[in-house]
């Protein structure tokens, strides 16, 4: 079982790697889930056409949507954590399975979206 650190697509990401041979990549960039093999098929889509980093969100994968869903408010469409580039591998191990915690902490860039403390820890 492995955990490695990498990069794809211009992006810092983290790859998961199971003895069994399934494997997750999670682009560090909005602690974006964008890839999930097993039985040696692909399980996630992510477009063709997906543009990585600089403000963008990564279109398809598992993202994380928060504080709000879709444009239901005033903050960005599916919250401002989707294309935060402030998220940081918190820890990472290989037992009992291979994971990564991705931790994004409030600071006066997102009080300025969203005037709340928070503390968000993504597991994959």
């Amino acid at each position: 079982m492995k955990v490695e650190q990498t990069s794809r697509n211009g992006l810092p990401a983290v790859l998961l790697t199971h003895a069994s041979g399934s494997s997750a990549l999670i682009y560090i960039y909005a602690a974006h889930l964008a890839s999930w093999v097993c039985g040696g098929a692909e399980r996630l889509f992510v477009s063709s056409t997906a543009e990585y980093g600089g403000g963008k969100a990564i279109r398809g994968g598992v993202p994380v949507c928060w504080p709000q869903f879709a444009g239901r408010g005033a903050l960005p469409k599916h919250g401002f954590v989707r294309t935060s580039d402030k998220w940081r591998v918190l820890r990472t191990s290989t037992e009992p399975y291979p994971c990564v915690v991705l931790e994004l902490v409030d600071d006066d860039e997102t009080r300025r979206l969203f005037p709340q403390p928070f503390k968000l820890q993504y597991s994959v």
